[in-house]
């Protein structure tokens, strides 16, 4: 077996693009997702399963479509699964942080096959024992009184602009002297 630097905390900072496929909110597909290492590396990742043609949503033509980059860019699911596993560092523990990011959870884990397969690549392959997943909405209600910048509409619905937000927001916070 080999063997990994376990006695470590890593955290990465992310989001994810996605739609709803039906009325009744339990059916999603995976459009794209952007993750951010605590020490700035990046990872910016489009479904290439993603057919945005079918999409019928104006707001999510106006607010994600339109900001996708060129289709030359898109991964299949095994890239993605790959370029993640080559962007994570071995580590004791992950946290994983989003701002409400339950959805975007639930799609980082169905890209490995769900929740129990990626604890278990994660432990082989990554030497992690813990896996947590947080919300950067923690930490502001925890620090409500420090004023943060605001991200620009035009970056907004980008995954990787959302998951760099999210890294310089949780590094104010918990950086902030207040």
């Amino acid at each position: 077996m080999e063997q990994h630097n376990t006695s470590s905390i890593k955290r990465y900072f992310f989001d994810c693009e996605f739609r709803d496929t039906d009325e009744t909110g339990f059916q999603i597909e995976f459009i794209s997702l952007g993750i951010v290492s605590e020490a700035g590396d990046e990872l910016y990742c489009i479904d290439a399963a993603f057919k945005p043609e079918s999409v019928d949503d104006a707001w999510l033509h106006d607010h994600v479509i339109r900001k996708l980059p060129s289709k030359e860019q898109w991964r299949s699911m095994d890239e993605i699964r790959a370029a993640l596993m080559n962007f994570f560092e071995p580590a004791f523990e992950q946290e994983f942080w989003a701002k409400n990011g339950c959805y975007d959870h639930y799609i980082l884990c169905r890209v490995f096959g769900g929740m129990g397969r990626f604890r278990d690549i994660m432990k082989a392959e990554k030497g992690t024992e813990r896996i947590t997943f947080r919300d950067t909405n923690e930490v502001r209600r925890q620090r409500p009184n420090i004023s943060l910048p605001m991200q620009p509409e035009r970056e907004k619905h980008i995954a990787i602009n959302d998951a760099r937000y999210e890294r310089e927001i949780y590094n104010i916070l918990t950086n902030s002297d207040e």
